[in-house]
């Protein structure tokens, strides 16, 4: 993993959000269940209301708190993958100046890999690599660092 990926929380929720979720779920339970006991008291319809309302308001307010946590955890995903997008495309380089270089660029492999790739590729990094050969061996090139 790079560095600037590091800085990126490892989940996609802060620990306050976390807390906060469970904090306003159990309230939220809290109110069901006292407006099932306030309802299952009354002796009318009429005075099953009041019950019936809190239940109603405790429902509402989980299934808030529920959306609003999970819109959060999708954002942070996005964030996320456009950061790792980036990331790829910062690995790979400029599409348009390696096009405008006639000269073709060193590849390597790893020795049973299935693809080629740049010297400097993050998925080859670290790892035992043979040059490639002029023709890739029939190779396609990685999609990260080549693609």
């Amino acid at each position: 993993m790079t560095p600037a990926a590091d800085a990126l929380p490892p989940t996609p929720w802060r620990p306050f959000a976390s807390r906060a979720l469970t904090y306003v779920s159990i309230t939220s339970l809290a109110l069901v269940a006292v407006g099932w006991w306030m309802a299952s008291g009354a002796a009318t319809a009429g005075h099953e209301v009041a019950g019936l309302n809190l239940a109603v308001a405790g429902l509402v307010l989980l299934g808030a708190a529920s959306a609003s946590w999970l819109i959060a955890g999708s954002r942070a995903v996005a964030r996320r993958q456009a950061h790792l997008v980036q990331s790829a495309r910062a690995l790979r380089g400029s599409p348009t100046a390696e096009a405008a270089d006639d000269v073709p660029r060193a590849t390597v492999a790893l020795a049973d890999g299935r693809h080629v790739h740049r010297p400097g590729c993050q998925f080859v990094a670290g790892k035992p690599t043979v040059p490639a050969s002029a023709s890739h061996g029939g190779r396609p090139a990685c999609p990260v660092c080549l693609g």
